[in-house]
């Protein structure tokens, strides 16, 4: 009686043992597909975004759409952004052109606000014949008779933080020069009002930003004839989220007048995963650079079973790869992504889902590839009361 109740047990201990191996094994790993967000020049004062929802299996990686503009995951459903160009005219005969940054939930259209429309060069009534200023009208990247061009480049964008660049670029239209300037900022996705390092570092911020300026002036003036950097113009409010060798880094950004001098440069402190939604994967690039030629980043799914790798064979030449990955190993290589191989323009956004998340999110992808979401519309100024028209 206790053999026979003994021998069950070992078949039924070897049976749990079959099937815990089975489901640890690589055949049984779940799915996962992260979201995958870059963005390119559209002209030398606009750019379009584009979004990658690649979906992963223990045999294969595919794209199951590529859609317009960033599509965010939040805790209050899928939101998107994206840019337009907004015009303000000064009386003095010129205008200012704006491309603006707009995030919106998917379900809505995005609406934006602008001062005077600027007036196109070749037709100096074209903003004054249209009677019905309640009406919303596209944003348009037609030429406008501007003498100051501000363009916003996405650097890094998570569900609770964005990174931008702007460059403003004035013509020498007063007859007392031109110039350039850029400055870095990041905010939370609900305000746009800049955060400091401190904020995030503490006593740590100011040394470490004083440290990763001086090895950027270094990298520089290589190339460019910079000014000496001054100290107390350094501004814990001028810094970018960018991503190297597996992890987003915080970057000081010394955003000086002289445009070709101005730079980031990485600073040598983890962000937290509040910041990110993520933890630093930096550790595992000494095994993946080995294992895999030219490379030059990668993104590793939270589980870390899959991992998208971009490598750089020679010049202007990039490959985006899908990989299974193994207790901090890289596994089979399952899919080559389709890219252009000489966009160098870097993913903004990464973020990842499993299980049955993967299906949902596949659903809200292909329903905006189906079906596009409209484009931003702009509210311009009512003449004479210096206030937008109403919505």
């Amino acid at each position: 009686m206790v053999f026979r109740n003994t021998r069950l047990s070992l078949r039924f201990i070897a049976s749990a043992f079959y099937f815990f191996a089975l489901a640890c094994s690589p055949l049984a790993a779940q799915q996962a597909g992260v979201l995958l967000a870059y963005g390119r020049p559209r002209s030398d004062t606009s750019h379009e975004y584009k979004t990658v929802w690649v979906v992963f299996s223990p045999a294969e990686a595919h794209i199951v759409a590529t859609v317009p503009d960033v599509i965010v995951p939040r805790s209050t459903g899928f939101w998107r952004l994206g840019d337009a160009r907004v015009c303000d005219y000064q009386r003095d005969g010129w205008g200012t052109t704006h491309e603006v940054i707009w995030q919106t939930p998917i379900e809505k259209a995005p609406l934006l606000e602008e001062g005077l429309p600027c007036k196109n060069e070749d037709d100096e009534t074209a903003n004054t014949e249209n009677t019905d200023n309640s009406a919303p009208t596209p944003a348009s990247d037609s030429s406008l008779n501007a003498c100051t061009h501000e363009s916003a480049w996405l650097l890094f964008v998570s569900p609770s933080y964005i990174s931008e660049e702007f460059n403003s670029n004035q013509a020498d239209c007063d007859g007392r020069g031109g110039h350039a300037v850029t400055r870095n900022e990041v905010r939370t996705f609900d305000t746009d009002v800049p955060l400091s390092l401190d904020e995030f570092f503490s006593a740590q911020a100011a040394k470490a930003y004083r440290v990763a300026a001086r090895k950027g002036f270094v990298e520089v003036t290589k190339d460019y004839n910079c000014p000496e950097l001054d100290p107390r113009q350094y501004d814990l409010k001028s810094w970018a989220i960018l991503h190297d060798r597996g992890a987003w880094s915080p970057a000081a950004s010394l955003d000086q007048i002289q445009g070709e001098c101005a730079f980031s440069h990485r600073m040598d402190l983890p962000l937290p995963k509040s910041v990110t939604g993520e933890t630093s994967k930096a550790s595992l690039w000494p095994a993946f650079s080995a294992a895999v030629p030219h490379l030059t980043d990668f993104y590793l799914s939270p589980l870390g079973d899959y991992a998208i790798l971009i490598t750089n064979p020679k010049n202007a030449d990039y490959h985006v790869y899908a990989y299974s990955v193994q207790a901090g190993a890289l596994g089979k290589r399952l899919a080559e992504i389709t890219w252009d191989s000489y966009n160098s323009y870097v993913f903004i956004m990464a973020q990842w889902s499993t299980g049955k998340y993967v299906q949902q999110w596949t659903d809200t992808i292909q329903k905006i590839n189906d079906h596009p979401l409209p484009a931003p519309v702009v509210k311009p100024e009512e003449p004479g009361t210096g206030k937008s028209a109403p919505r």
